[in-house]
């Protein structure tokens, strides 16, 4: 049986953080891939993987939790989620099928896709800078403004979630390529928002607010 079935033609690749993240275990990267090549040698990959050991299941230290989740999608409108651990034996599960990735059976083939799935779902880095500060603002009269801690993602223009960030004491600041982006702060269930343009060699001020009742 497959992990993923034939004929995929698109694929959202979602990377999350470990426990011993700034941000445990909260989304770090967001990427579509819709090069149908690609789409298919990923799939084709994670079909190659062995079978996970389980007469005498192997020792995984180190596992911090941290993932890549595999969104397939097809013509039909079928969906296929697969889960790749990133650290301890490399589990893949597509819920039903269970591989393992490397350390117990490793393989060229296993090598090759943990290094191809952490390049497309790394942090984008890049020579503009964007740095701020989050802030509450609102309530009952006279409204008033006070730092906040907050966890903060960067969205490209395409909306792909490129970069995560826990604030500390308030302040956020990330490395990015050129270009326009939406900064999103959440705290206590509420949402500020703030876009920015970034120019090669520049670094923006932006605060973003959070507006309270």
């Amino acid at each position: 049986m497959e992990l993923v079935p034939d004929g995929p033609v698109a694929l959202r690749l979602c990377r999350y953080a470990g426990i011993n993240d700034p941000l445990p275990l909260a989304l770090a990267r967001s990427r579509i891939v819709t090069q149908k090549v690609l789409v298919a040698h990923l799939a084709q990959e994670l079909d190659t993987l062995p079978p996970f050991p389980t007469g005498h299941p192997p020792h995984c230290p180190s596992d911090d939790g941290s993932q890549i989740v595999a969104l397939f999608a097809y013509a039909s409108s079928q969906h296929v989620t697969v889960a790749f651990d990133r650290t301890g034996c490399n589990r893949v599960t597509n819920g039903d099928l269970v591989r393992i990735a490397n350390g117990y059976q490793d393989t060229p083939a296993a090598q090759h896709l943990n290094t191809e799935l952490s390049r497309l779902t790394a942090p984008a880095e890049g020579s503009a800078r964007v740095t701020g500060l989050v802030r509450l603002c609102g309530g009952p009269a006279p409204s008033r403004c006070f730092s906040q801690r907050a966890a903060v993602g960067v969205l490209d223009r395409a909306g792909e979630v490129v970069a995560v960030q826990a604030t500390t004491r308030a302040r956020f600041s990330f490395s990015l390529p050129p270009g326009t982006y939406s900064l999103v702060a959440t705290t206590g269930g509420a949402t500020g928002r703030h876009t920015v343009t970034l120019i090669a060699g520049h670094t923006v001020h932006a605060n973003i607010v959070v507006p309270i009742r």
